[in-house]
């Protein structure tokens, strides 16, 4: 944070939000590194990897191009990742996967209080933006308002017959 200035650099498959403290939406600070981003996908098969989905309907992966898998030994695609930007995965790199990051920044404004909330795509695939700045604004604990967000994201994720890990960091700050 420079004077009002939230800078955020982000690889892989978290998102960053900016809730401010009491109303209003959510802004986005980050860019979500996947291979149905049309950007990505571009970049991820300029660089010779494959997207594709492991099984039709499902989401697309980023693959080794099969002459690249079999030079490597592999008598399977790989790697099958659902992220486009990682860190120090070698053999994602080889199939077009970056470590450079998105760098954003957005203004604070005059909001007195607010949260920099980062967490993986175990939350995301399960809930929008706005559910998570709810939950932050009503609750008092922050203990309470990350638990209750990752309840929500398990909830989501047996609706939808998904599963996934969940990685939660939030700021508040307040001036």
């Amino acid at each position: 944070i420079v004077d009002q200035i939230v800078y955020i650099a982000n690889v892989g498959d978290s998102r960053v939000i900016l809730v401010p403290g009491k109303s209003g939406a959510p802004i986005s600070l980050s860019v979500d590194h996947r291979p149905d981003n049309e950007f990505e996908k571009s970049r991820v098969e300029e660089c010779g990897g494959v997207v594709r989905p492991i099984t039709a309907g499902s989401p697309p992966r980023i693959w080794l191009s099969d002459a690249k898998a079999r030079e490597l030994g592999f008598h399977q695609p790989c790697p099958g990742l659902m992220l486009s930007r990682s860190l120090g995965d070698e053999i994602a790199k080889m199939a077009g996967c970056t470590y450079e990051p998105t760098v954003s920044c957005a203004d604070m404004g005059s909001s007195s209080s607010f949260y920099i909330f980062a967490a993986s795509d175990g939350v995301w695939d399960a809930m929008e933006d706005a559910q998570v700045a709810t939950i932050l604004r009503k609750q008092s604990s922050m203990d309470r308002a990350l638990e209750l967000i990752k309840d929500r994201a398990i909830e989501g994720w047996n609706e939808k017959r998904l599963a996934d890990n969940i990685g939660i960091a939030c700021l508040k700050i307040s001036r």
